[in-house]
């Protein structure tokens, strides 16, 4: 639970700040009646800060209303404190990396904003050194605070007192960034950046990384487009920078500033969206709306409407080609939930209807575009228009194109759900009749085709293959093809051949990966991305393949270490995986103890948590303060039924294993059970029934004081528990020994170090069975191919060897066979 800080510290403050058990925040504060800064103990401030940091971290809306009430605190708890600089450029720094509070919440923001004002004087600023006061200034800027002549103030002492030369690069681009958001003017200011960053472009040891070089010239831009000084500097970097390092948008970025730096036009960051859409051309409207896609900006309506105007007139015939780029920009701003809209479904409809009627032959790289585009809005009416497009193509045309051609048209049919529809044209693309002049430059290609194609049933011989031949390209494999091969072989493998069948296509691959994992890890291009595709493949095929598994988590813990908070989406995924399959290994717990024991998981969704929780509960490790933040951030978030069945076996297991203590988090412990008491529904197979054939006569000979009951259901004691077979005692009625019929969906294949190959329970079983045991149970663990191996004969044996084993303590998993 939440702790008072807006109490009543008269008598034993200490003591009420530690263990009050009522909510975080007031009722007043939150209404906003404030208490005089008077009744505030010393150092309350911080106590406050640490409570505001935790509540933005949260991002639910409870802990932002909590937020809200602790930055009314600050405001009157600082009053009447002394200035501390420290603490005001933590607040804004915080402040300035929490947008969405920021948004929403502006009023107190600016009474905290206007609390610290006027500690930023000639004399506090003066005892700050040159990355703090950057990062002020930076912060100030990204607020919108109208602090003109604090960050002038500011950029006076670095250049003055400090000196540009003895501040790091992030710090001079910071303070840059500050100057021109909060429109600084110090004379002298723009030319003393100019110098100093030339010199540190002419010494350059690859520490300036295009990041820094684009938000460098954007402000400089601001500051002083066309003195000589700066012209001059974008003259020199545009000599001596190897602008291929830079991403797409980062080259557009750079080109406005460059543009405004010298004179080349007034718009900013590359943009044109200062004319008026109605005075463009066709290719104008086209050339801006695609910078937005790159940005990942919305554009103006007007910019929409002016499209839709020139497509809906009838004029002179417009290249396919043209509109193909325009459906892949619409369909990138679709596919991101921050830019998608309604006016843009529509002009994706339009742009297709546009083609449907165009007289121009249509290249199979422009349908290639639009179906892919198509994949953002599958509308009723956008996958019509696509069976038309479609109906035009020419199969063999189709069927000798190159993979990266083929790949984006597969990938349109089989997304449209239009793969019965034009059997034909699937049918060419897997006849793979260009696999044989196939060559390095295909690589990529054959990756993204062999993913659509394992999506169609019946094309396991060609995904295979495919998989073969680009095992047999190691030296052009990366982290994004093997992702993708692994995740088609795992696409077309089903999981009921486990115990039958070792899938022997993907442990060459994962060979092949693993020899030459060296190559991939130090390649720039590896994502977090491509190694949690990975591991994702692995765990589906129910494949644990030690020395890759253990290679996958090594490069992880590093990506995680510099992810951003979008990559960090990945972490649950790779976490999964981990916890799904069988190895134990030291990499892999590296990487769990990575994400518990930093702030990844703070800086997840709330959806995200519960398997965060459940890995650390199959690797059986614990961190209650972990714990119990976790739950607390589930407890006030919507979750849906796997999450809330994966909290319910993590709440089990604490308590059961670790003594945890549900000190207000009941009500989740009691949503967690009742689903996972709803969908604990009873169901029987021919192998548990053929077991219970079996059991019968052996224990009414054997144990005649016993009854055999099939899906015995374990509530209240280990709720939304059935059991295969119970074996109860006919007077208590207690269980007294469990049996469970295990089929192939309980275990993986393991491959250790040394090549040897054995079955062993996947994660979700083991954390169960480890769950059953701790609360007292006897199990028998039968798995199928024991039993099938077993003469009928000897299976009442078998049996009453295991029982015995059972009651003796023996361990479950002792009872697997491979």
């Amino acid at each position: 639970m939440y702790r008072p800080l807006v109490a009543s510290l008269s008598s034993k403050p200490v003591t009420v700040l530690a263990s009050a058990p009522s909510r975080l925040l007031s009722t007043t504060a939150v209404a906003g009646s404030r208490r005089s800064p008077m009744s505030f103990v010393e150092g309350y401030e911080y106590t406050v800060q640490k409570e505001l940091v935790k509540a933005l971290k949260r991002g639910t809306d409870e802990s932002l209303t909590s937020a809200r009430g602790f930055c009314m605190t600050l405001t009157d708890v600082l009053t009447l404190r002394p200035a501390n600089m420290k603490l005001a450029r933590e607040l804004l720094l915080l402040l300035s990396e929490s947008k969405h509070f920021v948004e929403g919440h502006r009023d107190v923001v600016d009474l905290l904003a206007d609390t610290l004002r006027p500690r930023l004087t000639e004399e506090t600023i003066s005892r700050v050194q040159g990355r703090a006061l950057g990062q002020m200034a930076a912060s100030i800027g990204k607020l919108n605070l109208p602090w003109s002549e604090e960050v002038t103030l500011i950029a006076r002492h670095c250049t003055e007192r400090i000196g540009l030369e003895m501040m790091s690069a992030t710090a001079v681009v910071s303070l840059a960034s500050g100057m021109s958001k909060c429109d600084g003017k110090l004379e002298g200011f723009a030319e003393a950046l100019a110098l100093d960053w030339s010199r540190r472009l002419n010494g350059d040891d690859g520490s300036l990384k295009p990041a820094l070089h684009v938000l460098f010239f954007r402000s400089l831009a601001h500051l002083s487009a066309g003195q000589p000084s700066t012209v001059a500097l974008m003259h020199e970097f545009n000599r001596v920078a190897d602008i291929s390092a830079f991403t797409p948008h980062q080259k557009a970025q750079l080109f406005g500033a460059q543009k405004q730096i010298l004179g080349d036009g007034n718009a900013r960051s590359g943009e044109v969206d200062h004319e008026d859409p109605a005075k463009l051309s066709l290719p104008e409207l086209m050339k801006l709306f695609a910078t937005c896609a790159r940005r990942k900006e919305i554009p103006r309506k007007t910019i929409v409407v002016g499209l839709v105007e020139i497509l809906q007139n009838p004029g002179p015939p417009i290249e396919p080609h043209l509109l193909a780029n325009l459906c892949r920009s619409v369909g990138s701003l679709l596919s991101n939930r921050t830019t998608n809209s309604k006016d843009l479904h529509q002009l994706l409809e339009l742009l297709n209807s546009t083609l449907v009627h165009s007289p121009s032959p249509l290249q199979l790289t422009d349908l290639g575009s639009i179906l892919w585009a198509s994949l953002s809005s599958p509308s009723p009416k956008v996958k019509r228009l696509a069976s038309v497009l479609l109906s035009k193509v020419d199969a063999d045309s189709l069927a000798l194109a190159q993979p990266q051609v083929q790949a984006p048209v597969l990938s349109g049919i089989v997304g449209l759900g239009l793969a019965q529809d034009f059997a034909d044209l699937v049918g060419r693309i897997a006849e793979l009749r260009g696999m044989s002049s196939w060559s390095s430059d295909d690589v990529r290609g054959v990756s993204q085709l062999v993913g659509p194609l394992s999506r169609i049933p019946g094309m396991r011989p060609q995904v295979l293959a495919m998989a073969a031949w680009l095992g047999n390209k190691p030296e052009c494999l990366t982290g994004y093809v093997a992702g993708r091969a692994l995740r088609a072989i795992a696409n077309c493998n089903s999981a009921r051949q486990i115990l039958t069948e070792f899938p022997e296509a993907a442990h060459r691959f994962c060979d092949i990966l693993g020899s030459h994992w060296d190559q991939l890890d130090a390649s720039p291009n590896l994502i977090l991305a491509d190694v949690a595709s990975i591991m994702w493949a692995l765990a589906t095929l129910r494949l644990s393949d030690y020395d890759l598994q253990e290679k996958c988590c090594q490069s992880a813990v590093r990506l995680l270490r510099q992810a951003s908070k979008t990559q960090l989406l990945q972490a649950p995924v790779l976490l999964w995986a981990l916890a799904s399959n069988a190895h134990r290994t030291q990499g892999s717990r590296a990487l769990l103890l990575e994400v518990t024991q930093t702030n990844a998981a703070s800086q997840l969704p709330v959806r995200e948590l519960p398997v965060i929780a459940w890995a650390a509960a199959v690797f059986n490790v614990y961190n209650e303060a972990f714990l119990r933040d976790i739950l607390e951030r589930c407890s006030s978030g919507t979750l849906d039924s796997a999450a809330l069945f994966r909290l319910h076996r993590v709440l089990q297991w604490a308590t059961v294993q670790r003594d945890f203590q549900l000190h207000g988090l009941k009500d989740l412990a009691a949503r967690a059970a009742s689903e996972a008491m709803s969908s604990a529904i009873p169901s029987s197979s021919s192998f548990q029934d053929e077991l219970i054939k079996e059991l019968e006569p052996l224990v009414t000979e054997v144990w005649p004081q016993w009854e055999v009951v099939s899906e015995y259901n374990l509530s209240p004691h280990a709720a939304g528990v059935v059991c295969d077979i119970a074996l109860l005692d006919k007077v208590s009625r207690s269980p007294l020994v469990l049996l469970e019929a295990d089929g192939a969906p309980h275990f993986v294949h393991c491959v250790s170090s040394d090549g040897t190959r054995r079955l062993a329970y996947d994660g979700k079983t083991e954390l169960l069975r480890r769950i059953l045991t701790a609360l007292g149970y006897n199990i028998v663990s039968i798995d199928t191919n024991s039993w099938k191996s077993t003469a009928r004969s000897k299976r009442q044996n078998m049996l009453k060897e295991r029982i015995y084993a059972a009651l003796k303590g023996k361990v479950f998993q002792d009872s697997v066979s491979a």
